[in-house]
């Protein structure tokens, strides 16, 4: 039996990666992430011989917005962007991904 897990992977993503801060005034930078734009691929579960299996193979593509102030807290620059993991599989779980900006 397969169940079909990428809505579930689709919002616990979103949940995990969106709105999160990756400096906070460290060298007057200020960076977060903004949005979950894109989940691809497939999650599923198989139950075979009474064991559970999980497997996945995704895409994630996620934006960023950055601020650079100046010592009075100014607005020096703003920037955004986009960090895609192009594949993030069960086969690879214990290896650092690809991660593309």
């Amino acid at each position: 039996v397969e169940k079909d897990c990428m809505e579930w992977s689709k919002k616990t993503l979103s949940h995990l990666l969106e709105d999160i801060a990756i400096m906070s005034g460290e060298g007057n930078l200020w960076i977060k992430t903004t949005k979950v734009e894109k989940v691809d691929g497939e999650a599923y579960v198989n139950i075979r011989k009474g064991k559970i299996i999980p497997g996945y193979e995704i895409s994630v593509r996620v934006l960023w917005e950055g601020e650079a102030k100046d010592a009075q807290g100014g607005t020096l620059a703003k920037v955004s962007g986009r960090v895609e993991l192009p594949y993030i599989a069960d086969e690879n779980a214990g290896e650092d991904p690809d991660i593309n900006i």
